[in-house]
């Protein structure tokens, strides 16, 4: 029998919780965390002004949908049901004062189809254009061509009026790739098309989590880990990674057998400077980064909103959530903002006075709000970039060094599913290679 290896895994976040749920059967983990607190970007925090009045915040409003499959999977794992987690709500696409679609309970695509064909707010020229789109979309992702072109450019040879543009094509793409349209790549919003409206009709559900993610998944997931003997290093920095091959890797001098890097790629490539990995480097330095900004209101008086969540097309917000009508204080929303380095040197004032304003087009008689906290993440998202190619590095294997994260997703944009399937992926190829390598001969 192999000897079982231990295996350090680099960062906390959702894909390295991941990876060390795929490797504890077959291996002893070690999960190293700079800070003190999991999670990554889709972390927990508590309300920090100074009245108290907000209920537990997620360090950014995250929405989940039905083709989540991955995630779902890990929390059944670890015993948390759907149900407790999510509120699943049927694809619904509701913007304010304009194209309000709900799609109703059929096979894909036909949910789809019924759902757009009823539609208010469009002309049935714009229903015809954008069913139109939405099968083009999903050819090419069936195609996989090597040419790749922005959205917008894209959106402009089909002709798409600037109507559904403004309805429903820039939300769309503000939500899944959080990056410009005139940015963003094509065939990575066939593939989200492809894989989380026209594939199944349960895989375009909305699920909106119940609670902060902390509690969601983050939580749950650590204390199954530590359960089941994964040691978890919180505030543990690692300042060094050196490798000779599988058995001969050393991770701020501790030797390890092979380890896997699930930081942001910034702080991987800081780590693995040494390894001679090129290839890797020149990828994580084309890499662009995208702002992102959720903005949480407290009011005097419930929020009552149309909808579990409402777009803005002509907002400064692009979403807002209605925290009452999950498990959180009535009284609160939530606004999300992709694409937020337009509105670099806002400060806090700045961006109260804009969303307040944005959630009086929706509710007009609300006071002014009596607590606030704006989350600014600057570095929030890898943008979903024309020509962006995701490669796995395989180089690195054969020193016992892998990485994983959501900039490595072969297909999809930076999500949370991203970051977990890339993790689980890596993670097996690990042990694979494990069983396969001439280290189950090393001794320690």
């Amino acid at each position: 029998m192999n000897r079982r290896p231990k295996i350090a895994v680099i960062g906390a976040g959702w894909a390295g919780l991941s990876a060390a749920l795929t490797l504890y059967r077959q291996a002893d983990v070690t999960v190293f965390e700079a800070s003190k607190q999991a999670g990554g970007r889709a972390r927990g925090l508590s309300a920090s002004a100074k009245h108290g009045y907000l209920s537990d915040l997620d360090n950014g409003q995250h929405l989940l949908i039905g083709a989540y499959d991955s995630i779902l999977r890990i929390l059944a794992q670890v015993g948390v049901a759907e149900a407790d987690a999510f509120v699943r709500q049927p694809l619904t696409w509701v913007m304010h004062d304009g194209m309000q679609m709900k799609c109703p309970k059929l096979p894909a695509p036909l949910h789809l189809i019924v759902g757009i064909l009823r539609a208010k707010g469009l002309s049935r020229g714009d229903k015809i254009a954008l069913l139109k789109g939405a099968k083009r979309l999903q050819a090419l992702a069936q195609m996989a061509p090597k040419h790749d072109l922005s959205v917008a450019d894209w959106l402009r040879q089909q002709g798409t009026s600037l109507h559904v543009i403004h309805q429903f094509w820039q939300p769309l793409v503000w939500a899944t790739l959080n990056t410009p349209l005139a940015m963003a790549s094509v065939k990575t919003l066939a593939a989200v098309v492809q894989e989380g409206v026209m594939s199944t009709r349960a895989h375009s559900d909305f699920l909106i989590p119940r609670a902060s993610l902390h509690d969601v998944f983050v939580a749950p997931v650590l204390k199954y880990l530590i359960k089941h003997q994964v040691i978890i290093s919180l505030g543990q920095r690692v300042q060094s990674i050196e490798a000779k091959g599988p058995g001969q890797v050393w991770v701020d001098g501790e030797r390890f057998d092979q380890v896997i890097v699930c930081a942001a790629p910034y702080h991987a490539r800081t780590l693995l400077a040494n390894l001679n990995a090129v290839d890797f480097e020149q990828y994580v330095d084309g890499l662009s980064y995208g702002s992102i900004a959720t903005v949480y209101l407290h009011y005097d008086r419930p929020v009552v909103l149309p909808e579990h969540m409402i777009g803005l097309a002509d907002g400064t917000a692009q979403w807002l959530v209605q925290r009452g009508a999950l498990d959180f204080n009535s009284h609160e929303v939530a606004a999300v903002i992709s694409c937020a380095q337009q509105y670099e040197g806002w400060d806090q004032q700045t961006w109260i006075h804009k969303i307040h304003a944005d959630v009086l087009q929706v509710c007009p008689d609300l006071n002014e709000p009596l607590e606030a906290q704006v989350i600014i993440e600057k570095r929030g998202t890898i943008l979903a970039s024309v020509g962006r190619t995701p490669q796995a590095y395989w180089q690195m294997n054969e020193l016992g060094v892998y990485v994983a994260g959501d900039y490595l997703h072969p297909i999809y944009p930076a999500t949370l599913e991203g970051a977990v399937e890339s993790a689980q992926r890596v993670a097996a190829q690990c042990l694979l290679d494990w069983s396969e390598s001439d280290a189950k001969t090393i001794t320690r």
